[in-house]
């Protein structure tokens, strides 16, 4: 049955010359999984907001939209037929219970008390939201979060759902089960599901059809097999390319040849019968040396209520000068707690928290929307910097810097609302660099953001460090850390209970760890980025033709 076609679809958004979408034609059946990928910017979200009638955004569109066989602005198409899954656990919700959130949709359904029982119950036993089904809301993880809007959704039965970046705010345990249920809906349920996300790791490998996008146009499309060989044949596939999971990267930089492995299983399976083990380790990368301290926590307690629960426990933690700390931990170990009351937003009942003289603190939030307020980027930049005081001339250049340093000056002139997700974490990173602050706090800023985005961010810090602020980053996103970090530290049970380099950390972690280090290590130490294992691959040399 056809669920989906789009057909020479373009999109243009109001006062903008170019388009977002261009000639975007796509087709989905029936239990089709398929996985939108592409660089920050192209588009995803645009598609996905166009397929779901009531979040379409305004402005200039042509071309034609079916769903079930039936044209977009049907009356006949109920709101509930397409379910949409946000980028943002918590803009979800809306209702402050488990239980109702999940008989919400029902009720405005019209269904009758005994039909949403029975419905609300067999949802959370499926989705096994059973043990937290009388919580409230805001007491829950943003992997419980996620989970939670994703059975809410399924109570309208829908036959499409969309979902736009659905993994970005989850810890690597946390995507990796929302991933399983995903696709057991989409088998068991014969659900039709289309997701546009970054995170491709665990999830490449389940699609039944791959569509990449750049410029607002679709680049290829096809299973994931065929998807790997055609994008070797684009011109921008140096662009492309680290877009893809880990096995694929290792692949094509080694060999190219033959079929392409796509999860971290194959991946092994491929190193294991083609490269040797001789050198099984690389010489140790060297470490900057430590500045001083410029940020010192001792012994902090934090609570949010009096007679709540400890959030930090007797937490220990120093900051030094020109470094990037990581601090990864599982969604609701208190790690954006943590950043706030490094900025002095929340003050702790217990401990010490001291800041070297003179310096200042900026703190980037996980929502970077919450720090626009004006309806152009450009607007708002200026508005900040003449509160500080800064004449005209020297606002335009501190604003032409920043925006040739993150690449976002064609983001100048649009509204912050309108910006993809990764869009709107870089323009409120330059926000945020305006000011020049000497401690820089980021909660979660590869949130959204393509993977040449991500190394390019990893260079704005090496710079940044070398002269200027240190940076404290919170993330999920493993594979950045392993990149950016000099140092990594892991927050559980209110405390930081492991701190090392990269290299180290990751080498000896299971679960937060990185797919080439969970591809490599069974042959190699300590190899934590896909550059690490091609390096130690040619190091060694391929085993001999008749031993693979």
């Amino acid at each position: 049955m056809e669920i989906l076609t789009v057909r020479n679809l373009s999109f243009t958004y109001p006062q903008q010359a170019q388009k977002a979408l261009e000639g975007i034609n796509l087709t989905a059946e029936e239990g089709d999984f398929i996985v939108l990928c592409g660089p920050s910017g192209s588009g995803k979200t645009t598609l996905l907001r166009l397929l779901k009638r009531e979040l379409a955004p305004f402005g200039e569109k042509t071309g034609e939209i079916r769903l079930f066989s039936k044209p977009m602005e049907d009356k006949a198409i109920s709101p509930f037929d397409v379910g949409f899954i946000m980028q943002n656990p918590y803009a979800q919700l809306v209702t402050d219970k488990v239980w109702h959130e999940l008989s919400f949709t029902l009720e405005n359904m019209g269904k009758k008390g005994n039909d949403i029982r029975r419905i609300t119950g067999e949802l959370a036993s499926f989705f096994g939201i059973t043990a937290w089904y009388h919580k409230s809301t805001d007491v829950l993880s943003g992997g419980q979060v996620q989970l939670l809007n994703l059975a809410a959704v399924m109570a309208a039965s829908p036959k499409l759902l969309l979902l736009d970046e659905p993994l970005s705010q989850l810890d690597p345990v946390s995507a990796c089960d929302f991933i399983q249920m995903l696709v057991r809906l989409n088998r068991e349920l014969s659900l039709t599901v289309v997701i546009a996300e970054h995170r491709l790791e665990g999830l490449f490998a389940e699609a039944d059809q791959v569509v990449l996008m750049d410029q607002g146009k679709i680049a290829l499309s096809g299973a994931p097999k065929q998807a790997v060989p055609k994008m070797q044949t684009l011109a921008n596939r140096q662009k492309l390319m680290p877009l893809m999971p880990s096995a694929v990267q290792v692949f094509t930089e080694l060999s190219g040849e033959g079929s392409a492995p796509l999860n971290v299983r194959q991946g092994r399976n491929f190193l294991q019968r083609t490269y040797k083990t001789t050198v099984r380790s690389l010489p140790e990368k060297t470490v900057r040396q430590k500045g001083r301290c410029v940020l010192a926590l001792r012994n902090l307690w934090f609570r949010y209520e009096k007679k709540g629960e400890d959030v930090l426990k007797n937490l220990c933690l120093s900051i030094y000068e020109r470094e990037t700390l990581c601090i990864l931990g599982a969604n609701g170990a208190g790690k954006s707690t943590l950043l706030q009351v490094m900025a002095a937003q929340y003050r702790p009942y217990s401990g010490k928290l001291s800041l070297s003289q003179g310096k200042t603190v900026a703190l980037l939030p996980q929502n970077p929307v919450n720090l626009f307020l004006k309806d152009t980027v450009k607007e708002d930049y200026t508005a900040l910097l003449r509160r500080c005081g800064m004449e005209e001339r020297c606002r335009e250049e501190r604003i032409r810097q920043v925006c040739t340093t993150l690449a976002i000056t064609d983001l100048l002139d649009r509204h912050p609302l309108d910006l993809s997700g990764g869009q709107q974490q870089k323009a409120a990173l330059g926000k945020l660099l305006l000011l020049q602050p000497q401690i820089l706090l980021l909660d979660e800023p590869t949130k959204g953001i393509d993977a040449a985005a991500k190394q390019a961010l990893a260079e704005l810090f090496l710079r940044l460090t070398q002269t200027g602020p240190s940076v404290v980053i919170v993330t999920h996103d493993v594979e950045f850390a392993a990149v950016c970090a000099d140092r990594c530290a892991l927050l559980f049970d209110g405390q930081i209970v492991s701190e090392d380099t990269p290299a180290a950390f990751f080498g000896g972690n299971s679960f937060y760890t990185t797919a080439a280090s969970r591809m490599s290590r069974t042959m190699y130490d300590d190899c934590i980025t896909c550059a690490d294992v091609v390096e130690i691959c040619k190091a060694n040399g391929k085993l001999q033709e008749e031993t693979i």
